[in-house]
């Protein structure tokens, strides 16, 4: 179980690289993720070793059809179960963990099989840890720790207006990685694909970003040459490829996200074994290194620790728990499943509102597809004025960085109506998160569940999904002539 899928791509290398040394032949893997199909989920549940993101586990359970549920009960029977880089989740992969754990044994308890778990982490986090000693009776004497054999990381902050707009064609993020010798033997790590493009196109890098804009097989690619030979490239990606890959790059440029991202962020750095050098845009960290607040040397843990009590947490948490209960709730459908009575009682007002299953994790913001077969967001869909086939829902042609980015104007607002709202929670700086079902009929793209991100715009880079949201008699997000009206309207990510 890895929780992203460039993990996925970077231990289908290493797995059966290390197998093999025990004559384990790479025919007996399998890897199921996101845009696996039916029948290569029935074929892969018959190899003896997986590699699984939860995600896609979780689809299984959501989907209800016939196929799918054979798949996750084979998948629920017959595994032992390694959980890989499990201080990385958030509320919602930490509930849905807990259900798994429940579901597995309580499906087992009615045939003699007991799967083993294991759980690998950088660090445990003390809520993770409390929960495994709740849920499996685990002990200290199940903790196996070992030294970690890191390089020490040099840092330098720079403030995030400097460098996040462009002016004459210049790339002020380019321009900073060259005056350091920081275009090759560097993974950039930046909040949004078209930054990551900007800046891979300034520095000749390759580029790794969602498989919305680029095809899979050159994400691959670009991934594979820098792995083999890195001093020659540098990686210049989104927040898919934040967690979890051990490059052996000297340098890391990561830009400030929401914690849990951040953090993680910093743990690429270094990883190898080797020093490293990291270029960090952070208003918080910058602030605090104005105010004196900052200490010029640090132990690779408290200065993580410092990092998360700096950057707030945003998520719902509220409703993180009751969509990654709800897809438990509805595939047992059974009263005598072991649920908190909490949970259950939100997963009951989901369904009394009509809620239908929607895939937790990064399938938070509805998709269609490509004409060549890939998928594409909405959030992506919207914000250029790419053709869809109304009669199809699909987007023409395939994905492609320089189509996506440079050739489309950008799409007029596109209208959407809320025809209903299953709750809604508002997080610490004032935003409010909404589960409602929503009509984007205006594009042919249908009804869906979706949670929606309602802020106040600051005037300071505000970005948006360019969304004319109707509720009730009121609108909000962009107004007809593509203006901002009274709040911002976007699709909660869970990957920013």
């Amino acid at each position: 179980m890895l929780p992203f899928r460039s993990l996925i791509l970077d231990q289908s290398q290493e797995l059966p690289r290390i197998a093999d040394i025990f004559g384990i032949p790479q025919s007996r893997f399998a890897r199921i993720w996101g845009g696996s199909n039916e029948s290569e989920i029935a074929d892969a549940v018959k190899k003896e070793y997986l590699l699984v993101t939860p995600d896609k586990l979780l689809s299984l359970l959501v989907a209800g059809r016939r196929t799918s549920s054979a798949a996750a009960l084979n998948l629920l029977s017959k595994y032992d179960f390694v959980f890989d880089e499990i201080h990385v989740y958030n509320a919602m992969m930490l509930t849905s963990l807990r259900y798994f754990l429940r579901s597995v044994r309580y499906w087992q308890e009615l045939g003699q099989r007991k799967s083993g778990f294991y759980f690998l982490s950088a660090t445990f986090p003390p809520a993770v840890w409390e929960m495994l000693q709740e849920e499996l009776g685990l002990t200290e004497d199940d903790r196996i720790e070992g030294v970690s054999y890191t390089g020490d990381v040099k840092l330098r902050v720079r403030p995030v207006p400097t460098v996040i707009r462009t002016t004459e064609g210049e790339v002020p993020i380019a321009q900073d990685m060259e005056a350091l010798d920081m275009e090759t033997n560097t993974v950039g790590i930046f909040n949004s694909a078209y930054r990551a493009w900007q800046v891979c196109e300034a520095v000749g890098g390759l580029l790794f970003i969602g498989q919305d804009k680029m095809r899979e097989d050159v994400r691959r690619s670009n991934f594979e040459m820098f792995r083999q030979s890195p001093e020659e490239y540098a990686l210049i990606g989104s927040p898919a490829i934040e967690a979890g890959v051990d490059f052996v790059a000297r340098n890391l440029v990561i830009e400030e996200s929401h914690q849990d991202s951040f953090v993680q962020r910093f743990g690429r750095a270094a990883r190898a074994g080797q020093d490293a050098f990291v270029l960090a845009y952070s208003d918080t960290l910058h602030g605090m290194l104005q105010k004196g607040f900052l200490a010029s040397h640090y132990t690779r843990a408290a200065f993580l620790r410092e990092l998360k009590e700096a950057v707030p947490r945003r998520e719902p948490r509220r409703l993180f728990t009751a969509l990654a209960a709800y897809a438990y709730y509805k595939f047992w459908n059974d009263p005598g499943f072991p649920m908190d009575s909490q949970d259950r009682k939100l997963c009951q007002n989901l369904k009394d509102k009509g809620v239908e299953n929607i895939l937790a994790f990064r399938g938070l913001t509805p998709y269609t597809r490509y004409e060549s077969g890939e998928a594409i967001s909405f959030k992506t869909l919207f914000r250029k004025d790419i053709p869809v086939d109304r009669n199809t829902g699909k987007v023409r042609g395939a994905p492609h960085p320089i189509r996506y980015f440079t050739r489309p104007q950008r799409r007029p607002p596109v209208f959407a109506k809320v025809l209903k709202i299953a709750d809604k929670e508002e997080l610490a700086d004032g935003s409010t998160v909404m589960l409602a079902r929503v009509s984007f009929s205006s594009l042919g793209l249908g009804t869906h569940w979706v949670l929606l991100e309602l802020s106040k715009p600051t005037g300071l880079d505000d970005w948006d999904d360019n969304i004319r949201l109707q509720i009730g008699r009121q609108e909000y997000g962009r107004r007809q002539n593509g203006g901002i009206g009274e709040l911002l309207v976007r699709f909660y990510d869970v990957d920013a």
